[in-house]
């Protein structure tokens, strides 16, 4: 028994992280994830500002496009904005603000999207401004309470089909790695396709 379950470590930490996220998700309410993911968001954005403001001064010479938001004024002022975004979330996390912090993560995105010359690049690396401005958008405490109750029992039932797994291959007497045999079983099953 000790050899298969030090076979299958890997299989054991995989249940092990699974149990906590579904533990984490079911006593995490829907007010406590807005607040957290708010202060994560106003971190970001504070950085951001800040990183944009020095790009606007130390590449100043560089930005001389043809197109506002492409010279150091543009990139200063967006600083500022994200700057702006930032200490509001942190003063005033109310529903109001982040719909309007939605709302404006969203449309700075969609202007610049529509400059750019290469379109779909921009939209792979800038995909992420997206998500945030329709999370921040949608942020509806009983939306989300209920999907992470969702996402905690989903967790949850991943960590006992891995331990009903574990349990049927203990008889097999080669003592096979679980997280092994089945890699290879999909990559072998993906070839014949």
């Amino acid at each position: 028994m000790y050899r298969y379950l030090k076979i299958n470590y890997q299989s054991l930490i995989l249940i092990l992280a699974l149990i906590v996220l579904g533990t984490f998700c079911l006593l995490l309410s829907g007010e406590n994830f807005i607040r957290m993911f708010s202060y994560l968001a106003a971190a970001y954005l504070l950085l951001m500002g800040i990183t944009v403001i020095v790009f606007s001064f130390r590449y100043q010479e560089y930005l001389k496009n043809d197109t506002f938001l492409d010279r150091a004024v543009g990139y200063f002022i967006y600083g500022i904005v994200l700057l702006s975004l930032a200490v509001l979330i942190i003063l005033y996390p109310d529903y109001l603000v982040r719909i309007f912090i939605g709302i404006t993560l969203i449309v700075f995105p969609t202007i610049q999207l529509i400059k750019s010359v290469d379109k779909k690049s921009f939209l792979r690396y800038n995909f992420w401004k997206y998500l945030v401005g329709i999370i921040f958008i949608i942020a509806v405490d009983v939306i989300l309470e209920i999907l992470f109750h969702f996402l905690g029992i989903a967790f949850y039932a991943l960590a006992i089909f891995l331990i009903i797994m574990l349990v049927r291959n203990y008889h097999n007497h080669e003592y096979p790695n679980l997280v092994s045999k089945y890699i290879i079983y999909i990559i072998k099953r993906n070839s014949k396709e």
